[in-house]
Parts: structure tokens; sequence; C-alpha cells
């Protein structure tokens, strides 16, 4: 069919408020965003592996302590947008009143940064990487609005070409600004500005396109008004808590490395992490291509919503068993390779790390769902049980067993993640269903009686 008919017929349908984009085998929208999502992934590791091989731990050390610092107020800063956007079916709000929202954001987020940085007990160096390391990640964070938008559209491919060239582009700027410097925070800068450019030079574009073809707007950006501004707000707070939240989770560790083993053991700490976080990172791209689909069951079909749910949940399972398999056959080599020989000595906490994936992903599965579901605010006390158990599993183990305390901490703290959610996802649905029936009973005529 030609192009201009599609794009004719899906006006049509955006006019009449019954859009939905045309359906495409999941597996093909799979494998382009694991396509994309392994470049950007590996481009991430490869940001670390460029920072060792030219610097030092204490290098790598400072570059993630300033992440795991910038990190947090980010993911605070992005509200969890871009999976909201991508399951907004019913069209009550529109992509230009996500992206106003993100976009006020980020004056915000930059003010708390420079706090933080200022304040906080940091050498000038890692201040500094704190601020362009900010910056990247809110550039990063405004790219996942318009990620959502493709997301809802099954634009995989498109996404896959702009990680791609933000991954490639990324380490290229970050290797030459540190050689040319051997400064952390003038290669944070650098890897901003990679990720601005791809944003105005494929995403807008794409996107302003999209934009006309579902009916939301002619225009990219719009004032949409202080009422849609607060519904958007108030939407986004609830998911960009809980991520905010997690990403904390994530880098709470790398805080009791830090203090009570030290500035190596931090670097050391950072490189086994990072390839567990490429796991953790490629396989929640299934679940990101499936949530548009999740949302669309979720309310024409709950049957097909449970068993999608059920096959992501499995399927991050197996994923993970792999990963595990993989961590205890190849660890030290692979440690070795992408740092140094040195690297290899950690392959226990590889290992223990890889079991936390396990764990980890389905957490990550549960989660899509819930928010396709709109099941959001359920998931607050859920992610501080989290961190209230991970904190005190970290207070006992770092300081005893080392590196091994702090994975087996993490462990813990998935564990009952994993646990906390399935049961929440559950007893939310089956609460649900019950409602819809009794409602459907109460609507149905009674006949009388002869």
């Amino acid at each position: 069919m030609p192009m201009a008919t599609i794009e004719a017929k899906d006006q049509a349908r955006a006019t009449a408020g019954t859009y939905y984009p045309r359906r495409r085998p999941l597996h093909h929208v799979a494998a382009w965003t694991l396509f994309g999502t392994l470049t950007y992934s590996g481009a991430q590791a490869a940001i670390l592996t460029v920072l060792a091989k030219l610097g030092s731990a204490e290098v790598v050390g400072d570059y993630a302590l300033a992440l795991a610092v910038a990190s947090p107020v980010t993911a605070l800063g992005r509200l969890g947008m871009r999976p909201l956007v991508a399951t907004e079916t019913g069209r009550e709000l529109s992509f230009q009143d996500y992206l106003t929202v993100q976009l006020l954001t980020v004056p915000l987020c930059l003010a708390v940064l420079f706090l933080v940085a200022m304040v906080g007990p940091f050498r000038p160096e890692v201040a500094c990487t704190i601020l362009t390391l900010g910056c990247a990640k809110l550039a990063e964070s405004t790219g996942t609005v318009f990620f959502g938008l493709m997301d809802r559209h099954e634009r995989q491919r498109r996404i896959a070409q702009s990680m791609f060239f933000k991954g490639v582009l990324g380490v290229a700027a970050v290797a030459l600004a540190f050689w040319l410097t051997h400064s952390t925070a003038i290669s944070g800068g650098a890897l901003a500005s990679a990720w601005l450019l791809t944003i105005a030079v494929g995403d807008a574009p794409l996107a302003s396109r999209l934009c006309r073809t579902d009916g939301t707007g002619a225009h990219l950006w719009h004032w949409p008004g202080l009422t849609r501004i607060r519904r958007v707000a108030g939407l986004c707070l609830t998911v960009g808590f809980t991520a905010a939240i997690r990403e904390f989770n994530l880098d709470l560790p790398s805080y009791f490395v830090r203090s009570v083993l030290g500035r190596t053991s931090m670097g050391y700490y950072a490189g086994v992490s990072a390839v567990n976080r490429l796991s953790r990172i490629v396989f929640r791209s299934f679940n990101q291509a499936a949530s548009p689909r999740l949302a669309q069951y979720f309310h024409t079909e709950p049957a097909a919503f449970v068993r999608l749910s059920a096959h992501m949940l499995l399927m991050c399972a197996t994923l993970g068993a792999a990963a595990v398999l993989m961590a205890i056959t190849f660890g030290g080599p692979i440690l070795s390779a992408l740092y140094r020989p040195e690297y290899a000595a950690y392959k226990t906490t590889l290992v223990l790390m890889s079991v936390e994936v396990a764990f980890g992903l389905g957490s990550v599965s549960l989660r899509q769902s819930m928010i396709a579901a709109r099941y959001l605010r359920s998931q607050i006390p859920q992610v501080l049980v989290t961190t209230l158990i991970l904190s005190a599993a970290c207070a006992l183990l770092v300081p005893r067993f080392g590196l091994n305390g702090v994975a087996c901490a993490c462990v813990i703290a998935s564990v009952i993640d994993l646990l906390t959610g399935l049961s929440s996802l559950v007893f939310l649905f089956r609460r649900e269903r019950i409602r819809t029936r009794d409602a459907q009973e109460e609507l149905t005529p009674i006949s009388a009686t002869p």
C-alpha cells in the first residue's frame, strides 16, 4: 500500500478519535529495540573502558561517583515520561503536553545539581563533572520523550538508529576530549553536546511528522496552558518519583563502596557493575517494545494482557539465567578484556551481580505492565521498602565482605522487589476485573419474574 494512503488512513482514524498504530510483529519490534539498546548500552560501557585505558581506576571512580550523584536528580526530572507517552492510548494528553513539562524540569534539575555540587564534599574536578554529566543526562531525558512517541507508533527502527548515533558520537566525543585534556568534566560536556546534536538533527524532525500523523498538532511544541500542565505533572510525579528512587537504589551501593572501601574499590565496582547494567538495559528493551501493546490489551483484551505479561516475565527469567551462566563461564576474561587484568579478580562479584540482574529483570517486566495498566501509586511503597532493605543490607555486609557484600545486598533487595511487585500486580488486576464485572452486572437488566 502506498505510504500516502497509509498516512491518510492514520489521519482519518486520528480525527475520529480511534487512532492506533499499525501493529508490526512483536519480534520485529523487539529486534530493532535490542539492536539500539545494545549499541547504546555498549557505548556507555565503552566510555568507562576509554577512561580505564587512558586514565586509571581513580579516574573511573571519579566519573562513576559524579554519575551516581547526577543520575537520581536527572531521573526525577525525567518523570518516567517515556512509558507514559507510549501508553497514552486514550489521547487525553498530547505529546506536546508531555514535552512542555519535560522542558520545564530542565532548569530545576540544573539548579539542584549546582547546589549539590557546590555544597557536597567533592573535589573541584568531581563537582564540575557532576554538572556536565547532569547536562548530558538531562539531554538524554529529553530524548526519551521523543522515544515514547516513536514507541507508540512502533518506530523502533528509528529509535535504534538514534541510539546508535548517540552512542557512537558520545564515545568518540568523550575519548577525544579526555585524550586532549585528561579532564572528566570536559569529557562530560563533550558527551552532552553529542547527545543534543542527535536530538536536534534526528529525533525532533521525526516527532514533528508523527504529531501531524496522529492528529495531536501541526507543531512540535506549543504552550498547553496551566490546566493541562498540572494534569501531566500530577500523572508524571508519581512515576518520576519511583523512577528517581529506583535510580537512587542502583547508585546506593556506590555510596557505601566509596565511603567504606575507598576510591580504588569504587573504580573496580564501577567496572563490574557496568557489565551488569548493560544486561539490565538490554533486557529492558524487550519490555519497552511491548508496552504500547500492553496498554491496548489492558483496555480491550484483558486475557491477552495477562498472557503477554506472563510471556515477558518468562522471557526475562530465561535471559537472566543466561546472564548468570555467562558470568560463571566467561566472567574473568570479560573483565580482563574490557578493562585491565586486575579486574578479573572480581569474577565472584560479577557472578553475584548477575544473580541480582536475573531477579531485577523480572521486576522491570512487572513495572512495565503496571505502568501500562496505570497502576502507578502502588509502586511508591514497593520502591521505598526496597530502598530500606538495600540500605540495611549494605550497612551490614559491605564492611565485612567488601564488594561481594555489596553484590549480596543487591540480590536480597532484588528478590524483595520482585515478590512485592508480583503480588501488587496480581492483587490490583484481580480487583480491577471484579469491579468491571460488578459494573457490568449492575447495567444488565433484570428479567421480569413471570
